[in-house]
C-alpha cells in the first residue's frame, strides 16, 4: 500500500494504563461541561433566569438519552456477530467475567447517529 501511514506504537486510547478511561470518553465529559457553561451563558447574556433545576435536568435527561442511544445504535447497528444477543447485560455493564473473575472492561463502541436520535426532543 502506497498511502499507507503506520499506527504510532507511543499512541495509546487509554489516558491510564491502570484504568479503562480512554481519551473519547474525557473528550464526552469536557463537551458536556463546556456545553453546559455556554447554555447557562447565553441564559445569563439575554437575561432569562430559568430555575437551575430545570437546567440540570434537561442537561441530564439529555446526556442519558445521548448515551443510551449512541450505545443501542451501536450494538444493533455495528455488531454483526449477534454477541449482545446473548449477552444483553454487557450492553451497559463495564464489567465481564474473564477466566472466573470480574474484571472492569469499560463500555467501548458508541453510534453518533444513535446518540443525534437519543437525545432527540419531539
Amino acid at each position: 500500500m502506497i498511502a499507507y501511514i503506520p499506527y504510532p506504537r507511543w499512541i495509546h486510547p487509554e489516558i491510564f494504563s491502570f484504568l479503562p478511561i480512554r481519551w473519547y470518553g474525557l473528550m464526552y465529559l469536557a463537551a458536556f461541561l463546556v456545553t453546559y457553561l455556554l447554555f447557562k451563558y447565553q441564559l445569563r447574556e439575554r437575561g432569562l433566569a430559568p430555575q437551575k433545576d430545570l437546567v440540570l435536568d434537561m442537561f441530564f435527561w439529555t446526556i442519558v438519552g445521548l448515551l443510551v442511544g449512541a450505545r443501542a445504535f451501536a450494538v444493533t447497528i455495528y455488531d454483526p456477530t449477534g454477541y449482545y444477543l446473548h449477552h444483553p447485560l454487557q450492553i451497559f455493564l463495564p464489567f465481564s467475567i474473564v477466566d472466573g473473575r470480574i474484571r472492569l472492561t469499560g463500555i467501548s463502541g458508541m453510534s453518533y447517529h444513535g446518540g443525534l436520535v437519543g437525545e432527540s426532543r419531539p
